[in-house]
């Protein structure tokens, strides 16, 4: 299935296509306010790779 004018907050119109309809998808938050510090985004790296 296509889906057309697709866009993200304004960003990259055009079409969409190709996903799967068993695919999930998994999202960790790793930086803050503050920043982006290297042991924020290890940890969410870890997280990510014992949630499988």
């Amino acid at each position: 299935t296509i889906v057309h004018n697709a866009t993200y907050y304004g960003l990259g119109l055009g079409a969409a296509r190709g996903g799967s309809s068993t695919s999930r998808l998994a999202i960790y938050k790793a930086c803050s306010e503050e920043g982006c510090f290297g042991v924020d985004l290890l940890n969410g790296i870890d997280d990510a790779v014992r949630d499988g």
